[in-house]
């Protein structure tokens, strides 16, 4: 991504908002604060800020609310959910004779409800607010083109959740978070969402009406009109399938069979196993491991992941190693190592010396990236993932490695064989189960048992099959694959010329579609109202350009002159380095890591700006937990067997 495109992504944007928050408060005075975080602003504020951005803006201290603190006679920020428990806790500070700060400016990450209001209005903390705001920063970016709402276990909630009640309110907040997203990538959109799914529509309509209450209460807020954005509203339904599969570009293949949370990996050492735990591991074993493992930082400031993250994995191990080599020859403390000392002239020492930090960082990055690549290629051959990823992609693309239609003999062999083997953990057979019976369509409930019991999978897992029906999937009808899908899964792997690389997420296409215009008068894909003005199709064919200006009336979102405001949107779309408009992506229940790498690469090829986001990311593991309904910490052998079966969709709304 270029230097301007950079400059209005996600991460940027929430960090200038965030920023600018602690900016306003200090204002032009010598003030310093603390900034005080609860458990999920402090995952909002570490995705878009670094410690020395907090440091530089004015903070001397970034205290966590849930831990003790000293009292000090200073002011604080408080940045946090609008939840009853930060409530409870920021009303406790100030609850005894010595209040925990002097003054307090509080700003909540979304819109706080009336009666949490009330509740601080009537508290001692009253007397010591000197600000408080809805700061309307919402959502936590992962990267720079990539947002979620850190709803780990949607799934559930959003297809079948225990009651009607339960649908709206996830729908509601998912709404809330949608707009601030807007509010803070300074984004006005036009609205189109999957019209299969009620569950997109409602969703869309709600995002609609929570911008418009938005928009009318910040008058002097602006938005790009001169390229207006479009959101798009899609669902997990979409595609049950490219959550199951291997993945073996680095970052999704990392995700998918290393510990990782968020940014951070924790990495077996050498004499441990390397596999993730099959959800039957001993509590004591696993405590143990977790105390002794590597710790690395998996983020969009370290180069090499950024530039290898999409890449096939064994790409890795020999560019990363080239990339060494190149550097071993360029940077003149790694030269001087292995020269003798007696050769070392005075010059060659001051270069070493000014090339030492770029020297312990960089060989840092390489030792990381070559360590788990490493891994990778262990975990790849030990686990069998060679063998499952075929099966896969045979199942998903009704195509073997060498392009022909496989024989369903030979899929059921693979599956039986591998279902039976110790090597293969009890989530990827489960995923391998899933795959075919998606794929061949409806099975006999005796063979069905026998292979759930060969694989070892347990009732309660056995609920990820049965909960599939409330994704749209019935699983008693063969897997048909349109003809036009089948040619780009041969273009695919033709071009790629990879193993296991011929499936193409569902969402690829639909991005790319929305891109080109072809979206714009498909009625699988309606607007919530105002569809943009028509474009001739040579320019749409990449994107709308130049003079689409808002159809909304002005006194609905400014008070500046249409001028004024063009002008600045003139400058916004500088700033974003492409001239056309920008396309967010929503993906409800959960997004892959291909579908990630997806938006990047359609951006790219299309030199189109696109950032996409979900409920949360998803891993294949914790797909398969939210359909199973098994909290994402827990142990599924533990769950109670019962085989009640609830859901409510949103058609019966």
């Amino acid at each position: 991504m270029s230097a301007q495109a950079a400059a209005d992504d996600c991460k940027s944007a929430l960090k200038r908002r965030i920023l600018a928050a602690i900016g306003q408060v200090r204002g032009d005075s010598d003030t310093y604060l603390v900034l005080v975080v609860d458990e999920y602003a402090a995952k909002i504020l570490s995705s878009a800020c670094r410690m020395f951005d907090i440091l530089d803006s004015g903070c001397l201290a970034l205290e966590k609310l849930e831990l003790g603190r000293e009292r000090l006679d200073m002011p604080a920020l408080y940045f946090l959910e609008p939840s009853d428990d930060s409530i409870d806790r920021l009303i406790a500070d100030f609850a005894g004779k010595k209040p925990q700060y002097s003054d307090v400016h509080v700003f909540f990450t979304s819109r706080c409800d009336d009666d949490l209001m009330e509740r601080i209005g009537e508290s001692k903390v009253a007397d010591h607010i000197v600000t408080l705001k809805e700061l309307n920063a919402d959502f936590i970016a992962a990267e720079s083109r990539v947002y979620h709402f850190n709803r780990n276990n949607a799934i559930p909630a959003i297809f079948f959740p225990p009651n009607e009640q339960a649908i709206i309110t996830e729908l509601s907040a998912t709404a809330h978070k949608i707009a601030s997203l807007c509010l803070t990538l300074n984004e006005y959109p036009y609205i189109m969402y999957r019209g299969q799914n009620k569950a997109c529509e409602f969703l869309a309509k709600f995002v609609e009406d929570d911008l418009n209450k938005l928009v009318a209460s910040l008058p002097d807020w602006q938005f790009n009109s001169q390229n207006r954005a479009t959101l798009l509203i899609t669902d997990r339904s979409l595609d049950v399938i490219a959550p199951l599969l291997h993945e073996v570009t680095y970052q999704a293949m990392a995700h998918d069979l290393l510990d990782i949370n968020g940014e951070i990996l924790k990495l077996p050492k050498e004499d441990e196993d390397e596999s993730k735990d099959d959800g039957a591991g001993d509590a004591k074993k696993k405590k143990k491991a977790n105390d002794d493992k590597q710790v690395f930082v998996l983020s969009e400031d370290d180069a090499l992941w950024v530039e290898f993250r999409h890449e096939h994995f064994a790409r890795v191990l020999s560019g990363v190693s080239k990339k060494f080599r190149a550097f071993q020859s360029s940077n003149a403390l790694a030269k001087l190592q292995g020269q003798a000392s007696g050769n070392i002239k005075v010059e060659q020492m001051r270069q070493a010396l000014a090339d030492a930090p770029e020297y312990q960082q960089l060989a840092s990055s390489f030792v990381k990236h070559i360590s788990i690549a490493s891994k990778l290629s262990t975990i790849y051959s030990d686990q069998l993932i060679d063998r499952l990823g075929e099966l896969e992609q045979s199942l998903a693309t009704n195509l073997t490695g060498d392009l022909n239609t496989p024989k369903s003999s030979s899929l059921s062999n693979q599956l039986s064989e591998l279902c039976g083997n110790p090597k293969v953990t009890v989530y990827n057979k489960l995923r391998i189960i899933m795959l075919y019976m998606l794929s061949q369509g409806k099975m006999k409930d005796s063979s069905r048992n026998e292979l759930f019991s060969v694989a070892g999978i347990n009732y309660q897992l056995q609920k990820a099959v049965r909960n599939l029906k409330h994704l749209g999937v019935d699983l008693n009808k063969k897997l048909k694959i349109p003809r036009d899908r089948i040619k780009q899964f041969k273009e695919r792997a033709n071009e790629s010329n990879l193993v296991l690389d011929r499936y193409i997420p569902e969402l690829h296409t639909i991005i790319t579609s929305l891109v080109q215009g072809q979206l714009q008068n498909d009625s699988a894909w309606p607007y919530v109202k105002e569809p943009p003005p028509a474009v001739d199709a040579p320019a749409q064919s990449r994107r709308a350009t130049g003079g689409v200006k808002s159809v909304r009336k002005r006194g609905q979102w400014r008070n500046n002159s249409a001028a004024a405001a063009e002008e600045k949107d003139e400058e916004a779309s500088k700033s974003r380095g492409t001239s056309g408009p920008r396309y967010i992506i929503f993906c409800l229940g959960g997004m892959t890591l291909s579908e990630m790498r997806t938006c990047y690469q359609v951006s790219q090829q299309l030199d189109a700006n696109c950032i996409i986001g979900s409920s949360s990311i998803l891993t294949p593991e914790n797909y398969i937990k939210g359909l199973a309904e098994v909290p994402l910490d827990a142990d599924p052998n533990a769950a109670d067997d019962d085989d009640e079966l609830t859901g409510i969709k949103i058609d019966d709304l």
